[in-house]
């Protein structure tokens, strides 16, 4: 996408290093060549993965992520207040589970992706830090967490909660700076 922010603007270097130097990104490409924000939220809209209750959404720690999908999909700035964005997440997203929520409600887990995939035997396929790799390892260990930790049916009352913000959640400082709009 043409509008990202460069890594020098970011405050997060050495994670975006990990992130981005092994897979080549290169962020001059993508302002000169890459997809307008706008362009990629009105496809995005159109493909009928967004305001559907027939698609799950399965992710891993994800608040920042689904914030910056929210701004790409309404072309506009996030709700000042919790509730408010937490009403757009799910109008947009009906069907969304965070799994390091997940983790938090489970006697007994914590850590990462990494450590949840040890504990319930699964296995990685591909790089760490690496979109493929890292969203089919988060879904693999969703089934088996589904299927041996809440006996094949995560209750409702689970759905629409990401970790770092929202109901059951200790409200970080992360949480209150998205939804004040300042994104680092």
């Amino acid at each position: 996408m043409s509008q990202w922010r460069r890594p020098g603007s970011l405050r997060k270097e050495c994670s975006l290093r990990i992130v981005f130097e092994p897979v080549g990104l290169r962020f001059q490409e993508h302002e000169r060549r890459g997809i307008k924000v706008e362009d990629f939220g009105a496809l995005l809209m159109e493909s009928g993965l967004v305001l559907c209750e027939d698609v799950h959404w399965i992710s891993f720690s994800s608040f920042y992520y689904f914030g910056y999908l929210l701004k790409t999909l309404t072309c506009s700035e996030l709700p000042k207040s919790q509730d408010e964005f937490l009403d757009l997440l799910r109008t947009f997203f009906p069907n969304l589970l965070d799994m390091k929520y997940l983790e938090l409600v489970t006697d007994g887990l914590q850590g990462g992706i990494n450590k949840l995939a040890e504990t319930y035997g699964v296995q990685r396929y591909g790089q760490v830090h690496q979109a493929g790799s890292d969203s089919l390892l988060t879904l693999h260990v969703y089934f088996k967490m589904k299927s041996v930790t809440f006996n094949g049916e995560i209750d409702a009352e689970h759905y629409g909660i990401l970790y770092g913000i929202g109901s059951g959640i200790d409200d970080t400082q992360d949480g209150e700076k998205m939804l004040t709009g300042v994104v680092t």
